[in-house]
């Protein structure tokens, strides 16, 4: 592909602004700050995204916030499902959001459970929060970089 780099410049500036806010985002607040641990994402159809892939994908990031992206095949019964077993309730300045998937692909997927990267990334450096873009030059170096020298 070329103009790989200029590309992946593109979509992080745009997807914030343009595609972001079109994923039905949800907030809520969990009753203790590492809910999220040990639990499976996959069996709700769902992925980790932003901090938690980040601390996925490099053991770098400690998240305070938990965004999740949630799969539209399975619906809203799993949503209702997921903030019922993990005791979620709605809150507009909750830590944790739920936005909707928007991709419909398996390759590339480094880990089943988190966004695929270039994703997590532009989460990451929408954020502006210094922590947040640290963990995302991480990723950038770790799976995006590798890439580029094949364009």
């Amino acid at each position: 592909m070329l103009e790989r780099r200029k590309l992946i410049e593109e979509w992080i500036t745009n997807y914030p602004i343009k595609l972001r806010p079109k994923l039905n985002p949800r907030r809520f607040k969990a009753p203790k700050p590492d809910w999220w641990k040990e639990l499976d994402i996959t069996q709700y159809g769902a992925q980790w995204g932003a901090e938690v892939a980040a601390e996925k994908l490099t053991g770098y990031l400690r998240p305070n916030t938990v965004t999740i992206y949630l799969h539209k095949d399975k619906g809203q019964r799993n949503l209702t499902k997921f903030v019922a077993k993990n005791r979620l309730r709605p809150d507009v300045n909750g830590d944790i959001e739920i936005l909707d998937a928007f991709w419909d692909f398996d390759d590339e997927q480094p880990m089943a459970q988190t966004v695929p990267p270039l994703l997590a990334y532009a989460d990451l450096m929408a954020t502006l929060d210094p922590r947040n873009i640290e963990a995302a030059k991480l990723i950038h170096e770790q799976y995006l970089v590798l890439h580029d020298t094949q364009a």
